[in-house]
């Protein structure tokens, strides 16, 4: 019983290695014959009922999962690769009061920085990233990030989460009938955190590939583009407390923002429709662009008052460029996430941007 056991769990894990569902997977043809050459899947399968389950689980996944045309997209052709990655990301706020001359007051939070190196192999990566900013500035207090992709020739699911404690910068004040006050007032009287999913569908999925420009997983060897569908699912937790602001911007505010803090727990559901397109110049150089806007419904509590149901609005939007030169490759990827939270007497319009560049190389161990 615990050799029968064990065999077939061997024999899962060793299948589970080969299931590249992500952006990583190379060309389903040459992967049955990579494979082929090293494990002899008939073999496994021979092995008895769990494991011929297992090869037979792996060549439909394979198939349905990662199945593109070759003449538009092709594999790395390696399972390995290490790089390393430079990330920088920020936020800002725009707040407008209706009913108040239309106030408008912008804020930005302070730049974070990361640096790190990563290996990965298929679908698996590890790696560490050092905060630079709190190498400058070791009392500083930085903005954290966390996300997860899994990717395929049919579709990407993301899962994300934003945790803004950084100090924010108090850009401008606007009002009608007054001067616009520039300001350069640090304070850190605002925290955000956002917890999400977002879901994409690639339609052209067969000729147009996501991973080709976001995390070099495939290459794309010539332009196409797709119709995307896509889903989003996010959770926010705010909490904002404009009484330490100066006084000639504090006083400007909406009674209720003086003096008393602003906090939200909302929930919000999107539908969208989006294009995504990769712009292949020459031999090695690849532009990549994806924009996805949409509505949906948003739910949830503001200041504690009873539950509330309204319109919400999301866009997603990237932009990159990949360089592909033998075994070495090289990119840049932008990043722009917007929401906004509405209500009949104010509106937040908040952001998420990044930029994250990466140089690698990609290997065969076996």
């Amino acid at each position: 019983m615990t050799r029968r056991f064990t065999r077939h769990l061997i024999t899962f894990l060793l299948l589970f290695c080969f299931v590249e569902f992500s952006c990583r997977a190379v060309d389903p043809r040459e992967e049955i014959e990579m494979i082929s050459s090293r494990f002899n899947l008939d073999s496994i399968a021979a092995w008895g009922k769990f494991p011929r389950f297992c090869v037979r689980t792996y060549r439909w996944g394979d198939k349905f999962f990662n199945n593109f045309d070759s003449t538009y997209v092709r594999s790395t052709g390696t399972r390995f690769n290490v790089k390393l990655v430079n990330e920088n990301w920020n936020n800002s706020y725009i707040f407008t009061f209706e009913d108040d001359d239309n106030a408008r007051m912008i804020l930005r939070s302070d730049a974070t920085s990361s640096l790190g190196l990563w290996v990965s192999y298929m679908a698996v990566s590890l790696g560490y990233n050092v905060n630079l900013s709190k190498i400058h500035n070791p009392g500083y207090q930085s903005s954290q990030k966390f996300n997860f992709q899994f990717s395929c020739a049919l579709f990407t699911a993301e899962l994300y989460s934003i945790w803004n404690k950084a100090p924010v910068t108090l850009d401008r004040f606007s009002k009608d009938g007054m001067q616009t006050i520039h300001h350069d007032f640090s304070f850190d009287g605002l925290r955000s955190r956002t917890f999400g999913i977002n879901l994409f569908y690639y339609f052209n999925n067969k000729r147009y590939s996501m991973a080709a420009t976001t995390n070099f997983g495939k290459i794309q060897r010539k332009s196409q583009g797709s119709w995307v569908a896509a889903f989003a699912w996010w959770k926010q937790n705010c909490h904002y407390d404009f009484s330490s602001l100066p006084d000639e911007v504090r006083l400007e505010l909406p009674e209720m923002w003086r003096d008393s803090p602003y906090s939200a727990r909302l929930r919000n559901y999107t539908l969208s429709g989006g294009y995504a397109f990769n712009w292949v110049l020459g031999r090695h150089w690849t532009i990549g662009f994806m924009e996805t806007p949409s509505v949906g419904l948003r739910f949830g509590k503001i200041n504690m008052s009873r539950a509330e149901t309204t319109f919400t609005a999301f866009n997603k939007a990237t932009l990159s460029a990949v360089y592909n030169r033998g075994t070495l490759f090289a990119g840049v990827y932008g990043l722009a996430m917007t929401n906004l939270l509405f209500d009949r007497k104010y509106s937040i319009y908040s952001s998420y941007y990044s930029v994250t560049a990466t140089v690698g190389y990609r290997f065969n161990l076996w």
